[in-house]
């Protein structure tokens, strides 16, 4: 009723909830299945934000993972549910038609990092993500988030 849907919107203007279509909601905080990468996982073009110089917070991941699903519902047309993944710490989806990105977050290492399997996505999912985290800065953290985006060139190294 209306407090069910006070609360849904209480918790999408907090970014803590993302719709993934029709009545479906996910709630990525709730996720307690951890991921582990296998030695060597390189899916694609790395991206790292590196949030070293002050910290990471607590959901910051889990509210990355309701905006780039609510874009992924907007973007994304059918039912592709079937290559997605989602844990607490890992996640792998189609962003937009053709661009799979893999998230993986390290809270020991103060980072998350970015893969895209297609090069031809590369530049713009990185400046996609980069301004998904500026929106949970101003909306949730006051302008307070810093981090460092350190991208992959030809060579395969980070600069």
């Amino acid at each position: 009723g209306e407090q069910a849907y006070f609360l849904t919107d209480l918790m999408k203007r907090a970014l803590l909830l993302c719709e993934i279509g029709g009545e479906r909601f996910m709630i990525p905080s709730l996720l307690r299945k951890s991921y582990r990468l296998g030695e060597g996982f390189a899916p694609g073009s790395l991206c790292v934000f590196d949030f070293s110089i002050s910290f990471l917070p607590v959901g910051l991941f889990q509210r990355l993972i309701c905006l780039c699903l609510e874009y992924r519902y907007r973007n994304v047309k059918g039912d592709s549910d079937i290559d997605m993944q989602i844990f607490s710490n890992y996640s792998s989806f189609e962003i937009s038609h053709g661009a799979t990105i893999h998230l993986y977050c390290t809270t020991a290492n103060q980072k998350i990092n970015l893969w895209v399997e297609k090069n031809c996505f590369y530049q713009f999912t990185v400046k996609l993500i980069q301004s998904m985290l500026r929106k949970i800065s101003m909306d949730v953290m006051k302008a307070r988030l810093n981090w460092c985006a350190f991208v992959e060139d030809g060579n395969r190294e980070l600069r």
